[in-house]
């Protein structure tokens, strides 16, 4: 596993950082300290603080923000055509439901002072760090662990995790195909009994996250685990017919799921290409013959 410093950090991302620090708490959270744990490029560099809204706006007037999320805190500004985001501290405001923690329908925030309240909230160990230049990281949910030994956790409850947002599903297969990491026990459990929330995420949704899962290195173990647990079929129903079934042809070894995946998995990581082999022999339960 890589180390971090503020030396991974541009100047621009470094400023932000420092003022936030300098008027307040500050720390560049999220998916760019996993990255460059993993030794990875970060796509986006994204903050949070326990500075007000309005104090954020007077801080960075300079580069003219937006509000894009005020309501959840949350300030865009755009510095040398890179997007970034300065969030203030949320926890979300849960009620007791069947012994689980839900967060109503309305999803109220409050904003707060710790940043141990805003990781909470977070979906997985490995998106739940937080790093500034006094503290260093700040990984309270064995992040850095969870990335050493390449596993997928959920923070805190894994069941409450995915009834927030049942899309969590799909991301947590997602980082398994494309890290080339797998999921934890207590993932696969809480998958298997909430997967069925599934049903209200919009398609569109599904289908987003269900590509970029596509494109990963450990695809075929991740259909493979997405059969076992109920999740493949539940997304492309026409899938169950081709578990164990038997292509009855000298020159196929395999069962047709199987072979279907398996050729998912060598063809080069184009999204055409990946659909392509995943659907070209899935009617095959229902159409074949033989002379």
């Amino acid at each position: 596993m890589n180390k971090i410093s503020i030396n991974n950090f541009s100047d621009v991302e470094i400023e932000i950082l420092n003022k936030l620090n300098k008027y307040g708490k500050g720390y560049i959270v999220g998916g760019a300290i996993r990255d460059i744990l993993l030794g990875l490029k970060p796509k986006d560099i994204d903050f949070t603080t326990n500075l007000p809204y309005e104090t954020l706006k007077d801080l960075f007037n300079k580069y003219n923000p937006k509000e894009t999320g005020k309501s959840f805190g949350v300030l865009r500004i755009r510095v040398n055509d890179i997007d970034y985001e300065i969030a203030k501290f949320r926890e979300d405001n849960y009620e007791d439901k069947d012994g689980l923690k839900i967060i109503p329908e309305e999803k109220k925030v409050s904003f707060v002072d710790d940043i141990k309240n805003d990781l909470a909230r977070r979906d997985f160990t490995i998106n739940a760090m937080a790093y500034n230049e006094e503290e260093g990281i700040v990984d309270l949910y064995n992040g850095q662990k969870d990335i050493e030994n390449k596993v997928i956790n959920f923070v805190g409850n894994a069941e409450e995790r995915i009834i927030e947002d049942p899309l969590r599903v799909l991301r947590a297969f997602r980082f398994m195909s494309r890290l080339d990491f797998s999921l934890s026990e207590n993932t696969i459990e809480a998958i298997k009994k909430q997967k069925d929330l599934l049903k209200n995420i919009p398609e569109e949704r599904i289908t987003m996250e269900f590509s970029k899962l596509l494109l990963g290195k450990n695809i075929k173990n991740t259909l493979t685990l997405m059969k076992d647990t109920g999740v493949l079929e539940l997304i492309i129903p026409e899938f169950k017919a081709t578990y164990d079934f038997d292509q009855c042809n000298p020159h196929h070894n395999l069962d047709l799921f199987n072979h279907i995946i398996s050729v998912v998995s060598k063809v080069p990581a184009d999204l055409e290409l990946k659909y392509s082999a995943l659907l070209h022999d899935i009617a095959k339960p229902i159409v074949q013959i033989f002379d």
